[in-house]
């Protein structure tokens, strides 16, 4: 199960980097983000994170290792574009690390960064606004 939705995140996250060429860094974005709410119910890195407590050692490498190619592999790449402007000292990897942590706030309903107002499209946008520019000017 987790293998072929990793392989579905993959194969999506993959045409989103092929395709979108002519996409500014927001609605690149934007795009993968809304892969993974199609996809996943809950926050996929939490998922993943807390399951390692229930995993044996060797299924908890075969875990990370999909997380790693199917999710962090395809976003990393994006960062990786050399389009994608990463300041000084922050590397490809890094950028997918925080970007996919970053995500949490778009699978609650409870607690959503902007107040419950937005629209689901407008909570990603503000999200993937706060994750590419900061808190401040």
């Amino acid at each position: 199960m987790i293998t072929s939705v990793g392989e579905t995140i993959r194969t999506r996250l993959n045409a989103i980097n092929e395709n979108g060429a002519e996409l500014s860094a927001e609605a690149h974005l934007i795009k993968m983000s809304q892969v993974l709410t199609d996809v996943h119910p809950r926050d996929v890195f939490t998922i993943i994170h807390s399951s390692f407590a229930y995993l044996k050692p060797e299924n908890m490498k075969k875990l990370g290792m999909v997380f790693g190619r199917d999710y962090l592999g395809p976003i990393s790449a994006y960062f990786s574009n050399p389009k994608v402007k990463l300041r000084a000292g922050i590397t490809p990897q890094e950028a997918g690390e925080f970007y996919i942590t970053s995500l949490s706030p778009l699978f609650s309903k409870f607690h959503r960064i902007g107040g419950r107002e937005l629209t689901d499209e407008q909570h990603v946008q503000l999200l993937i606004d706060l994750i590419l520019h900061g808190l401040t000017e």
